[in-house]
């Protein structure tokens, strides 16, 4: 039977034998290995592993703590290894008191948070420096191999925030167009969920021209007729306007909070709100050019994709809009 058996596991789902490679392996109270044992012939070996906490044991092999940018606090462990900060295998430069992460495509320097060379994709952050890590937010983006930072996955949720100022005449239509967005449940974005979290606030002393954002992205909103018509390029035949070069929201009289002549609720806010977060118009859903038979409240997973793109990797020119990772 034992040259037919592969793996075999005890009553707590703990591997106990792998004929495969000839190991015998004990576990303690917490189910953790405790001795392996390799026979090959007549001979044996014993790998002893010790934990902490518990009568488990008290050896660390290792144990580093980092800033967020890759300095390393005091070492409370002394040992050769040199794959540490982000796994990367860390370079003492002879005679020099200086340590290097080296990524592959760059060398890092924790101490200056700065590359040593500029960026190869440099020419899709104009906006950044190339020497900067992480687009100078190591909390919230990793540079696997030196050439472009990512987004880190922690949990399985996304979280969308933003502030957007507006006025006591607005403040029934922009809070509906912010439900609209905070009601959602089914958006998601490589595998995870979107969470809607914006906020509508009064501005404060009623100037909505104090609190406009000139990040590339819109954070005040107006139920003004006579702006829209001057703003848009549609003039009086406009129903809403976005601009996130000057951070203006505007939306028409009549299509603030119900369609004219009904009871029906009005989109357009939430419409506008769709462009503040960097989506485009579509020939369906709630992004359609226009209120009619084609505007519903589905939200495309193209719009999904333009909104991510849009402030993925490049919160240093967002301000009021920016991208939890949980």
């Amino acid at each position: 039977m034992d040259k037919w058996t592969v793996l075999i596991y005890e009553v707590n789902s703990n591997l106990t034998r792998d004929s495969r490679k000839r190991l015998q392996i004990s576990h303690n109270v917490l189910n953790l290995p405790m001795i392996a044992r390799d026979t090959v012939g007549n001979m044996t070996s014993t790998m002893t592993y010790t934990f902490l906490g518990d009568g488990t044991g008290d050896y660390i092999l290792e144990q580093n703590d980092y800033l967020p940018f890759g300095i390393r606090m005091p070492l409370k462990t002394q040992t050769t290894n040199r794959y540490r900060y982000a796994g990367k295998e860390e370079q003492n430069i002879t005679g020099m008191d200086l340590s290097l992460f080296d990524f592959g495509a760059r060398y890092y320097d924790a101490f200056t948070c700065r590359w040593n060379a500029i960026d190869p994709l440099a020419n899709k952050y104009f906006g950044m420096s190339p020497y900067n890590y992480c687009g100078n937010d190591s909390v919230n983006f990793f540079d696997p191999d030196g050439r472009d930072f990512e987004i880190k996955e922690r949990r399985r949720t996304i979280t969308i925030e933003a502030t957007v100022y507006t006025n006591t005449k607005s403040l029934e239509s922009a809070n509906q167009a912010a439900e609209f967005w905070n009601n959602r449940t089914s958006d998601s974005y490589n595998g995870k969920t979107i969470i809607y979290e914006i906020n509508v606030q009064p501005a404060k002393d009623g100037f909505l021209s104090n609190q406009q954002n000139h990040n590339n992205c819109a954070n005040t909103y107006e139920v003004n007729s006579n702006k829209l018509a001057e703003k848009a390029p549609h003039g009086k035949d406009a129903t809403g306007y976005t601009s996130n070069e000057t951070g203006e929201m505007y939306v028409r009289d009549d299509f603030a909070t119900t369609k004219p002549n009904s009871e029906e609720k009005s989109t357009t806010g939430a419409h506008e709100f769709g462009h503040m977060l960097g989506m485009k118009h579509k020939d369906k859903g709630i992004m359609t050019e226009s209120q009619n038979e084609y505007r519903t409240n589905d939200v495309l997973q193209s719009n999904i994709d333009e909104m991510m793109n849009s402030n993925e990797g490049h919160r240093d020119l967002i301000s009021t809009i920016f991208l939890l990772f949980k």
